[in-house]
């Protein structure tokens, strides 16, 4: 809740709130500090130590909220 508007973001939140990463919130645990708005976020770092089939050791868990289009079309693809 240090953030104020001075401070340049980017639309990526790093939360590790034990939230559902598909249907949770980013906010969760501090819903006062929403700089971007209500709900405005891009990218959400969920988890630190995931599992990923096929690859060893924890890997980060991260979504995209919006669409598949959005994503390749945020990415210039």
């Amino acid at each position: 809740c240090d953030l104020n508007s001075s401070i340049t973001l980017t639309p990526w939140i790093a939360d590790w709130n034990g939230e559902n990463l598909y249907s949770g919130n980013p906010w969760s645990t501090c819903t006062s500090c929403q700089e971007w708005g209500a709900g405005v976020w891009t990218f959400w770092q969920a988890s630190d130590s995931g599992r990923i089939k096929g690859i060893t050791g924890k890997v980060d868990l991260d979504t995209f909220n919006g669409t598949l289009a959005q994503l390749v079309a945020s990415q210039g693809l």
